[in-house]
């Protein structure tokens, strides 16, 4: 089956690079890379556009859920896969998660576990991030795109939605993600939002 990864990216001159890297250097490549760019103004689009094999998009519309959905939209993949312009993943991410998917038809989705760079390397977290996962692409027929109401938690809104329809999927044991954590993320810059989003979703 033909992977699409979709990255999306705003102002990520300083790691775009080393993530377009870790999907080049993956161990089953996909079969396209897709990148959203929102309208970046520190070089990172004019980086972009001399990569010849990223097919990049200018996003038409504001915010990270508007641009997942953009990529989506324009993939052509069967199994879709994200990675956030400033995080990295492990060369045989791609291929590990791949073969669960061909072994298990009945899961719609697989991720595994991510380590942030500003912790302790043994400490892993479950990534229940869309960095994590390679999803069928059928989940987004039936559980839908991402919700463009919310500006910095859609993921979460995302995970839970699609949970409570019954998203079956499974962890992997192993660390396949890392999580760059740095001054201009968004759950450090807006935390009060990202809060009061999370008790809005949460209530319903």
């Amino acid at each position: 089956m033909m992977i699409s990864t979709i990255i999306i990216s705003r102002n990520s001159w300083p790691y775009i690079d080393e993530c377009v890297a870790s999907i080049r250097q993956q161990y089953r490549k996909p079969g396209e890379i897709i990148v959203v760019d929102g309208k970046s103004h520190d070089g990172t689009f004019e980086w972009l556009k001399k990569q010849q094999d990223l097919i990049t998009l200018e996003q038409s519309g504001t915010g990270i859920a508007n641009a997942r959905n953009q990529g989506i939209l324009a993939s052509n993949g069967k199994w879709i896969s994200f990675l956030d312009a400033d995080d990295i993943w492990n060369p045989e991410k791609l291929d590990l998660q791949s073969q669960i998917l061909e072994k298990k038809p009945h899961l719609h989705a697989v991720t595994a576990n991510l380590i942030k760079s500003d912790e302790n390397s043994e400490k892993t977290w479950p990534a229940m991030t869309p960095g994590g996962f390679l999803f069928r692409r059928e989940v987004f027929n039936e559980f839908g795109l991402f919700d463009e109401q919310w500006t910095v938690a859609s993921d979460h809104a995302w995970f839970i939605g699609a949970i409570r329809q019954g998203m079956k999927y499974e962890v992997l044991p192993v660390t396949l993600l890392t999580k760059r954590i740095h001054d201009h993320n968004l759950s450090v810059t807006q935390k009060k939002k990202y809060r009061a989003e999370m008790m809005n979703i949460m209530r319903r």
